[in-house]
């Protein structure tokens, strides 16, 4: 089972074309970031989520939350594609635990309607039920 687990851990990280572990040295926003990578800046998105950007009364809390789960610490990075301004758009793990999914957790991120994997609706849905972070309104003023 660990074989076919590595092997297609081996096939993932060669289809996605971008592939990072990293210190995370800056977070821009709720869903963006910086690593360092033989010594060059890479700006990161989450993949698959939004939150709140520098206008929205909550870009801030979005921004803190962020720093908080990665900031300063080493991150696993895999993306198939490139975003605005050479932005790497990267699903993005600490260990076993997805950022993405902790972000919408806590209220201040929301997933992508595109994306729609069931785990991120569930946790979206708890995080609306709790009035978390975006959701303690209701309504987040960006969507």
């Amino acid at each position: 089972m660990k074989q076919i687990t590595l092997l297609l851990l081996s096939y993932s990280l060669f289809a996605c074309g971008y592939f990072y572990s990293e210190k995370v040295t800056r977070v821009i926003d709720g869903d963006t970031f910086v690593v360092n990578s033989n010594g060059k800046e890479v700006t990161i998105r989450l993949y698959g989520i939004h939150a709140p950007k520098y206008k929205h009364t909550l870009a801030a809390k979005a921004k803190k939350k962020l720093s908080e789960l990665i900031l300063g610490k080493k991150v696993l990075c895999m993306g198939s594609g490139v975003y605005k301004k050479g932005v790497v758009v990267c699903n993005v793990s600490m260990g076993k635990n997805d950022i993405r999914l902790s972000m919408i957790e806590s209220g201040f991120a929301w997933y992508s309607i595109k994306y729609k994997a069931k785990n991120y609706i569930k946790a979206q849905g708890l995080a609306k039920k709790e009035r978390k972070g975006l959701w303690k309104d209701m309504v987040p003023a960006s969507l």
